[in-house]
Formats: structure tokens, sequence, C-alpha cells
């Protein structure tokens, strides 16, 4: 039986079980308890792509700290032949604000539409 066939054939609620059995009982970050920090996290990534899919992109950069932040996007195709060089590399708030500016006053695209949806939060 593949992995996926074995996946699909246990029910949501017993990988979720087994999940929560790998973290320790006593796990805490940042003085927040597991369940504080899942929920924490979700709520932040469920923020995150709101913000995308509302198309609000000029409170996007708010996601990200001030200095010293980092979001690229590099090729799928880079990344299997461990090239790192990426299309769009910004490391602060103020080029991602650049960005967004760029997005909407100087690039011409067709509009979009973006749907997210966040399941399955795994933090290790």
């Amino acid at each position: 039986m593949g992995s996926s066939s074995l996946l699909s054939s246990q029910s949501a609620a017993s990988r979720k079980d087994k999940v929560l059995a790998l973290a320790p009982d006593n796990f805490t970050w940042h003085g927040y308890s597991a369940l504080e920090t899942q929920l924490r996290v979700e709520r932040l990534l469920s923020r995150y792509v709101a913000c995308i899919d509302d198309d609000a992109l000029e409170r996007w950069p708010e996601f990200f700290v001030a200095e010293g932040c980092r979001y690229e996007i590099i090729t799928r195709e880079n990344v299997e032949r461990g090239m790192p060089l990426a299309l769009v590399f910004c490391n602060s708030q103020g080029m991602l604000v650049d960005r967004i500016v760029s997005l909407r006053e100087a690039n011409i695209y067709p509009q979009r539409w973006y749907r997210h949806i966040v399941s399955n939060v795994l933090i290790q």
C-alpha cells in the first residue's frame, strides 16, 4: 500500500492525535503552550492570506518585521538545481512597500483574484 493511500485511509482525527502525541506535554514557546502557539500561528496565517485574498496589499508588509525580514520568490527549477537566485528579493518592510507600489502603479497586470485556504498547520 502506497503512502498516499495509507494517509487517506486514516481518519483526520487519528492523524491529528498522532501529531499531537509527538509534541511534549510541557512544550512552550515564549511562554505559550503548544495549543496556544498553534492557535496564534493559525490566526496569523489566516489574517495573512485574507489580506492577500481581499486585495488589501498595502497592509501586507505589516506582517513582516521592519528590519531583517526576508521575502524571496525562487523558482522550483532553481531550488532543484541548487541555484538560489531569487526572482524577487526583499529584505526590509520598505522594499515590500515598494513592491506593492510597483504592482499598483508601475506594472500592468490583469486583475487577479486569489483564494487561499489554510489547513493542517504543522509547527515543529
